[in-house]
């Protein structure tokens, strides 16, 4: 949803698209030059759905509440919306806190416009109510009778642009006290840190930016991570990487660490992690510095799982790996063995109790722990100094010899 929101202190404003991943936040919010705060700190010029503009237009409120607000409303379905605009308009909300709370109880109430069957809208209020029930129990279940009742428990029923709201049994709650967030998971994060302090926590998904930790910081009323209980109480992380960062400092000094680590884990996506697992099996690296080495460099592997032996491997590398065209009718006659002796002889490998591990590239950081984790020797690269003089020209020639273009 666009929404255009101003700084009242130097009048900037911008049109933006809500929600927002957190370095859009960050960019927006250096540029109107909005400082994290939890009061208001923006006011909200315009937005790009009517029924929104009714409740918030020309209102000051909190840039990172209306995004929290905003992230709710986005997770919502089309009945989930229409539910959440009539108890705005029922209970005249003011406020983004107001808001944000209504997100949180619209299972308290029934919508209903359409009237012309009725047993379809009992089912579909039970439901409400219910949450989830079985096809088969909604099948058998009265509507008709359910709807009757609860039009008798609701006689001052609410008339709204959008409906009629009945309430059900489902009592309401507050559940935002307009300072401190609720978790929700609005995308998923690759590690969730509650952040505590004097019975209030607050929650950063990770990677998270600067910012993010600023107005968590400031909800709980604090200056630093240090002053606060911190719990990784979820994440995408193999066990033994949350060990070696835990290990060697508390959490709260390690956040950078976590932080960059969770980047890259983003970066290659939820398929890539079991390798990744599978990759700290092989090499068990065991502190941070080599973890960072093995993480940077992940790539350059190849993992050969349960192959333990130079022939199980020339039978892999001949057979299975697709190089060659293979006839198993010839099979006794290949000496496996001492094929993938003279492989292994040109490689920089090694077999691990969870089998064959072969490195392709060059770290020097690297290098040091595979040969003190798995006794390769990466031999040293000689490096040749290359000077550039700026500025760079470059020209085209072509080769009458060779019947090729170049560029120099």
């Amino acid at each position: 949803m666009r929404i255009t929101i101003q700084n009242p202190e130097n009048e900037r404003k911008e049109s933006l698209w809500f929600p927002w991943k957190a370095e859009d936040f960050e960019k927006a919010c250096l540029g109107l030059e909005i400082l994290p705060s939890t009061e208001p700190n923006c006011t909200i010029v315009d937005v790009s759905d009517e029924r929104l503009s009714t409740l918030l237009k020309d209102k000051p409120c909190n840039i990172d509440e209306l995004d929290y607000l905003m992230k709710r409303l986005d997770s919502f379905d089309r009945d989930e919306l229409q539910t959440f605009y009539a108890m705005a308009y029922a209970e005249k909300a003011e406020t983004t806190t107001d808001l944000i709370n209504i997100t949180f109880n619209t299972h308290c109430y029934s919508l209903v416009a359409d009237f012309s069957d009725l047993d379809v809208v009992g089912k579909k209020m039970y439901l409400t109510e219910q949450g989830a029930v079985s096809e088969k129990e909604l099948q058998e279940f009265d509507g008709r009778a359910y709807f009757e009742k609860l039009l008798a428990e609701n006689p001052n029923s609410m008339i709204t642009p959008y409906g009629i709201l009945y309430q059900n049994k489902n009592p309401l709650q507050t559940i935002y006290d307009g300072l401190h967030f609720p978790l929700y998971h609005w995308q998923d994060e690759i590690a969730e840190l509650e952040v505590g302090k004097d019975g209030y926590s607050q929650f950063l998904y990770l990677p998270c930016t600067q910012m993010q930790m600023e107005y968590a910081l400031l909800r709980l009323d604090v200056n630093s991570l240090s002053e606060c209980s911190l719990d990784l109480t979820s994440n995408h992380f193999p066990d033994r990487m949350v060990e070696i960062i835990t290990s060697e400092k508390p959490l709260w000094g390690n956040i950078d660490k976590l932080n960059y680590l969770a980047t890259k884990f983003r970066e290659i996506g939820t398929q890539e992690e079991s390798y990744v697992e599978k990759l700290m099996d092989f090499v068990k690296p065991d502190n941070q510095k080599d973890l960072k080495a093995l993480q940077d460099s992940m790539y350059e592997f190849e993992l050969f799982p349960n192959i333990h032996t130079a022939e199980e491997y020339g039978k892999y590398i001949i057979c299975e790996s697709g190089h060659f065209d293979y006839d198993e009718n010839l099979e006794e006659y290949i000496d496996f063995e001492r094929y993938g002796k003279q492989k292994i002889a040109s490689e920089n490998g090694a077999f691990t109790e969870k089998g064959y591990i072969l490195y392709h590239g060059y770290n020097e950081e690297l290098a040091q722990v595979l040969w003190e984790h798995l006794g390769i020797e990466i031999p040293k690269q000689d490096f040749q100094e290359l000077k550039l003089y700026m500025p760079l020209r470059g020209a085209t020639y072509y080769d009458e010899k060779t019947m090729a273009t170049f560029i120099r």
